[in-house]
């Protein structure tokens, strides 16, 4: 479920929930059907979707009943969690951002009440995964809403630079995207405040970053112990994962060197280069050793960085790779799915081969994506006029605030 990475919150802790709680087991039924109908494709469709929809109601049913039990908050988010994967799966991307937008709500209470002191097996484990999950969903939605756990609600992940696993590695991989999104958020709140960054950029905004840089290069060196202990003993699963971390510290290296202006993205960058170099080998390994007709994963995986490089790339040389590369993949990563990112890059680049012709010398920044259906999603962008200075003025991640709003419904082709 969370390959190329292990989970012990799937390999063990759900079916002791489940053990626990009916409506756990009913919900993994559920998942089951829809993950036999997803690897194998269409045949017996029809007879899985009953299956998954009386489960389904099953599970919905089962913890309305309990509510007014005692009733774990644990049992709670691991069911939030399988249904989000469910829907992932079947390709009901709008309800599976519901499901991880609820469970999100219940972590950030949770830490603004407790600290980690005060969890247990299970509760770290669900932290981590929807610290995870949140990484991969915020692209999604409302772009006005705080897209990051901050250390004020009580968000306080330990460093590490010395990681034994793969997994280890992917979960400070998760903290560190998520202090990058934290000063991404703060940023635009200067912004919409209408300050002016270069204006506070020594006093308010270089301290954040800093932090930032020093759990990023402390997150380098333990990716480097990590590879040096595992150089002589890679198997497939292991291999894949690094290529997946390495990709990431290809793309989080020239995000953070370019800092504020992002002008990685306006020339040919090697460490983007290097980036997608680590994807095409990702895939073409996958290819080899999959049977399935798409490959399905929760967890980070090269889709959301090649649609980042896909999009904010100007050099054609990384736009068309990072394009061909999604379009070869044919997979999902929680709701991230590679025809789905291929669709919105192209509609996007059409968006601003347009606008750039009728505004010369302006910018298009995408600023929300919305899936309205199950067929269909909104791509919300930015003209920026050539009139607003962009140097030293552009957000890492979220671009600026607009002149005018440009809104594409764009049909997914899913089978």
């Amino acid at each position: 479920m969370t390959a190329p990475f292990q989970s012990q919150l799937w390999d063990t802790y759900v079916f002791q929930l489940a053990e626990r709680y009916e409506f756990i087991t009913s919900a993994l039924v559920a998942l089951s059907s829809v993950h036999e109908t997803f690897s194998c494709g269409v045949e017996n469709r029809t007879r899985s979707q009953a299956d998954v929809l009386r489960y389904y109601t099953k599970t919905i049913r089962g913890i309305n009943q309990s509510m007014d039990a005692e009733l774990s908050i644990d049992a709670v988010l691991m069911t939030i969690l399988i249904l989000h994967t469910l829907d992932s799966m079947r390709s009901y991307f709008q309800n599976a951002l519901q499901h991880a937008q609820a469970g999100i709500k219940i972590i950030r209470e949770r830490l603004s009440m407790f600290h980690a002191s005060g969890q247990t097996l299970w509760s770290e484990a669900m932290h981590r995964e929807f610290l995870a999950m949140q990484n991969q969903v915020r692209e999604f939605g409302n772009s006005g809403v705080s897209k990051a756990f901050d250390a004020l609600q009580g968000f306080e992940p330990p460093s590490c630079d010395q990681f034994n696993s793969v997994e280890e590695a992917l979960y400070h991989l998760g903290i560190v995207f998520n202090e990058m999104y934290c000063l991404s958020d703060y940023l635009e709140v200067l912004q919409s405040s209408k300050i002016v960054l270069s204006d506070v950029f020594v006093r308010k905004i270089q301290p954040r970053y800093k932090t930032v840089i020093l759990r990023f290069k402390s997150w380098k060196r333990g990716l480097q112990h990590l590879n040096t202990l595992l150089s002589s003993d890679y198997d497939h699963r292991q291999s894949q994962a690094c290529l997946v971390l390495s990709m990431y510290e290809s793309l989080f290296n020239a995000m953070l060197e370019s800092f504020p202006s992002g002008i990685c993205f306006d020339r040919f960058d090697a460490d983007l280069s290097r980036a997608l170099d680590l994807a095409h080998m990702f895939i073409e390994r996958q290819a080899s050793s999959s049977t399935s007709h798409t490959d399905f994963s929760l967890s980070l995986g090269i889709i959301p960085g090649l649609f980042v490089i896909a999009w904010r790339s100007n050099d054609n040389f990384i736009r068309d790779k990072s394009l061909e590369l999604l379009r070869r993949s044919d997979r999902r990563e929680g709701v991230w799915d590679s025809k789905v990112a291929f669709q919105i890059v192209q509609r996007y680049i059409a968006l601003k081969t347009a606008s750039i012709a009728d505004t010369p010398g302006g910018h298009v920044q995408i600023s929300e994506i919305f899936f309205d259906s199950d067929t269909t999603c909104q791509l919300v962008c930015c003209v920026i006029g050539s009139e607003i200075p962009l140097s030293g003025e552009l957000l890492p991640f979220e671009g600026l605030l607009g002149e005018r709003r440009c809104v594409e419904t764009i049909q997914l082709g899913l089978d």
